[in-house]
């Protein structure tokens, strides 16, 4: 009976575990829904021995979703490849119900007047 019970638990408990959703590139210009307290990750291709970089330009609404982290992640293992591109990503966790945006540059953060070579734009709702 204990075995029983012990199954049970876990099974319910790996049918309530979600995974995380992760976005790329593929991702520009859509929405996602997900649940209050979900997280979600946004990975784009960069590579910042070129000079440019994403950066969080529009961020999103605070009271619906919030940015956790934000890190680079080289393509290679291998040190000796200087040039090798990776991927940035960043991990933003849903607060609350409603809807907000998200826009992302990719660009020189020292060219002011230049547009950015790219643009990443989500929408996204919180139920």
């Amino acid at each position: 009976m204990k075995k029983f019970a012990f199954l049970s638990a876990l099974l319910l408990l790996a049918g309530c575990a979600t995974t995380p959703v992760a976005l790329n590139e593929k991702a520009n210009g859509s929405s996602i829904t997900v649940k209050s307290g979900e997280e979600f990750t946004v990975s784009l291709y960069a590579n910042p021995t070129t000079g440019y970089a994403w950066e969080v330009f529009t961020a999103p609404d605070a009271k619906v979703c919030k940015q956790t982290e934000s890190h680079y992640q080289p393509d290679s293992t291998d040190k000796k490849m200087v040039g090798a591109g990776g991927k940035q990503q960043y991990v933003f966790q849903a607060v609350a119900p409603g809807k907000t945006q998200l826009r992302l540059l990719y660009r020189r953060n020292w060219e002011k007047d230049v547009p950015p070579a790219e643009v990443f734009e989500l929408g996204v709702e919180v139920k």
